[in-house]
């Protein structure tokens, strides 16, 4: 060993460069966690442990991303039912005291609606024709679920009592609509 060293010609930094499109950091992680990864590399036969906590941290990203964009969907679902279920009146006309919906569009027969049912029919109806996903009919109140048996693939919304909204989804597009008292 010299009692001096020239480091005049030094340079400062890593003695490997970092890639493209990465920064060295410092980082401090428990020491469980940094044995797991390693333990992690070790059964696969090799690799680096860091890649792998750099794969996981952007596969909780991606995930996290993914989580809050249905939280803001729920939100809005929740926020717009309560606009379209309880601001805005359906429209509709009376006959002879019953509520004549105008159903046609939804291949349901122009069948009597009670005064009570018919709104709320109608909001489910404009919801059904305006919805992009299946997601946007799960509201709060709707009780969206997929039937059983023989009807499998059929979805229901809760209407009142034993009335119900049935349809299939198809290509993104809700067909076979129909308006029923499954009891």
């Amino acid at each position: 060993m010299k009692n001096e060293y020239d480091f005049s010609k030094g340079k400062r930094g890593a003695i490997e460069p970092t890639p493209p499109g990465k920064k060295r950091i410092t980082i401090r992680l428990d020491n469980e966690i940094i044995e797991w990864f390693r333990g992690q590399v070790e059964a696969r036969g090799g690799g680096n442990y860091q890649t792998m906590i750099n794969n996981a941290l952007r596969e909780y990203l991606s995930n996290s991303i993914e989580t809050f964009e249905k939280i803001m969907r729920r939100v809005l679902r929740e926020e717009i039912s309560k606009t379209i279920f309880n601001i805005y009146p359906p429209p509709e006309t009376a006959i002879n005291g019953t509520i004549r919906t105008d159903i046609s569009n939804f291949g349901i027969s122009d069948s009597a609606v009670t005064p009570s049912n018919g709104p709320r029919l109608r909001r489910i109806l404009a919801l059904l024709e305006t919805a992009e996903t299946l997601d946007d009919m799960d509201l709060p109140g709707l009780n969206l679920h997929e039937l059983k048996g023989e009807r499998k693939g059929t979805w229901s919304v809760k209407v009142s009592g034993n009335r119900r909204v049935t349809f299939k989804i198809k290509q993104g597009d809700a067909i076979d609509v129909n308006y029923e008292d499954y009891h």
